[in-house]
């Protein structure tokens, strides 16, 4: 598998816009995630669509270096699904991103990490 993640600013920089991208030689995955600050709950949301028809979304939180989203999803059979997941840098190149207490209709899955190497 190879896997990338783009991030882009998008509408005069009201969101930054992460295509998130899974590709092997069966499979080409996407998913695109809206990243915006809103007013009303004075922190940042995000949205996300994925090329199989699933969305979600959910807000951040930040402490020190690590933000923290709280996901609740649909996939594209309906089906509910939620997960934390967490980003943190520990440089400016490296990124390192996580998904842990991943449900979907209630059912546990395994924990989910990647990171992520900044290629100029």
């Amino acid at each position: 598998h190879t896997i990338t993640l783009d991030c882009d600013w998008q509408l005069d920089k009201s969101f930054l816009v992460q295509t998130f991208r899974v590709k092997s030689a069966d499979d080409d995955f996407q998913v695109v995630t809206y990243i915006a600050f809103d007013p009303a709950e004075g922190r940042f949301r995000s949205w996300f669509f994925d090329s199989r028809g699933g969305f979600g979304g959910g807000s951040w939180t930040q402490r020190g270096k690590v933000y923290k989203i709280a996901i609740v999803s649909v996939l594209p059979d309906g089906q509910i699904g939620s997960s934390v997941m967490t980003w943190e840098a520990s440089d400016a190149n490296t990124l390192a991103w996580q998904a842990v207490d991943r449900e979907v209709n209630g059912e546990a899955l395994p924990d989910s990490s990647q990171k992520y190497t900044r290629v100029k």
